[in-house]
């Protein structure tokens, strides 16, 4: 464990006012349990930009897929093209 003055000193190098503290605090408190550890302090606004953006990229991950089976119908007028065909198409673009 480092000492107070060592603690400050490495803090030193971090950019902003937020890493700093974190770093102090991550450093000045010994956890062996990583679940206490999580709920002794909120989220940083870093964890919850990165949560927000794993949401997001989890709801554009499905829209294709979606998007696809309400279009069958037209796609398949337009075209032409009979149900086995389309099944086709769709597990096609799907492993694209």
């Amino acid at each position: 464990m480092l000492r107070a003055g060592q603690r400050l000193e490495q803090a030193a190098h971090y950019p902003c006012r937020a890493a700093r503290e974190t770093f102090v605090a991550m450093t000045s408190t010994v956890s062996t349990n990583p679940i206490q550890a999580l709920r002794s302090r909120p989220m940083s606004p870093m964890q919850v930009i990165a949560i927000a953006i794993c949401i997001a990229i989890n709801m554009v991950d499905g829209f294709d897929i979606m998007i696809a089976s309400f279009t069958a119908t037209g796609i398949s007028r337009e075209w032409g093209l009979k149900p086995t065909d389309l099944g086709l198409l769709f597990s096609a673009a799907r492993s694209a």
